[in-house]
């Protein structure tokens, strides 16, 4: 009677495929990644004014300040100063717009920096800057 003894499956090559059918569902793998990851955001937004436009004379009161903000991805706020103080910040906008509201108050005559800063996801940022002038709120109105 003879036995025949069974070979390791090693040896009757069905084991060592599968290390090569890994190696290639591996590399198939790696060959998917790069349409998930995202290159970093590195070109920097655009702002400009829409209003109050450079050199405008205003009177005290409540004015929107309106500024146009794109980016080739996409712009996530806009921040507003009266030159270093934050008047707000808007992340709502219409399309490209972004506004905000703010009550003007002078008692003389006086002269303002407005500063739109722009920011988009990649924490890229630009800056617009309008000067304004802003009429008494008694007396004549100035030239």
């Amino acid at each position: 009677m003879s036995a025949e003894i069974e070979r390791p499956a090693v040896e009757r090559g069905r084991i060592a495929a599968a290390p090569v059918l890994l190696a290639l569902v591996a590399l198939a793998m790696l060959a998917l990644l790069p349409v998930g990851c995202k290159e970093p955001d590195t070109s920097y937004p655009t702002v400009r004014w829409v209003r109050p436009q450079d050199g405008d004379t205003i009177d005290p009161g409540i004015h929107e300040l309106v500024t146009v903000a794109t980016d080739d991805r996409e712009v996530s706020r806009v921040f507003f100063f009266v030159y270093t103080e934050m008047l707000g910040i808007v992340d709502q906008r219409t399309g490209d717009t972004f506004r905000l509201k703010v009550d003007c108050i002078a008692d003389t005559l006086a002269t303002y920096q407005l500063f739109a800063s722009a920011e988009d996801r990649g924490d890229n940022m630009t800056q617009a800057s309008v000067t304004v002038h802003v009429r008494r709120k008694f007396g004549p109105a100035a030239r």
